[in-house]
């Protein structure tokens, strides 16, 4: 996040964004919901994200979506990654360190 503190209004639509990811909804029907204008909404969303205020989509889905299984041994199994948007990251491999790599990849922020 920026060193610089929000301003009043930036929390006001800080909280509004963060409450609509709360409640899982699309910005276009949280808006609706709350009498809230959806390009302002989306504005806000992007300007509060160029100001460091939001971690990356990824990252997001993987702390609050992730379940890991294991299922036998992991040698020569492979690892499959399903995002919420219906991408899949596949990996053939295993080992430890490709693992933490891949897994330090995808929670960082971009």
């Amino acid at each position: 996040m920026s060193s610089k503190p929000l301003t009043d209004k930036q929390r006001y639509w800080l909280t509004h964004i963060e409450r609509c990811q709360a409640a899982e909804q699309s910005l276009a029907s949280y808006a609706q919901s709350h009498d809230l204008d959806v390009q302002t909404l989306y504005r806000w969303k992007s300007m509060l994200n160029k100001h460091g205020c939001f971690e990356s989509s990824i990252s997001a889905a993987m702390s609050s979506r992730v379940a890991i299984e294991t299922h036998g041994r992991l040698e020569g199994a492979t690892i499959q990654v399903r995002f919420p948007n219906g991408y899949v990251l596949q990996s053939h491999s295993t080992d430890e360190a490709t693992l933490h790599s891949l897994t330090t990849a995808l929670l960082s922020p971009s």
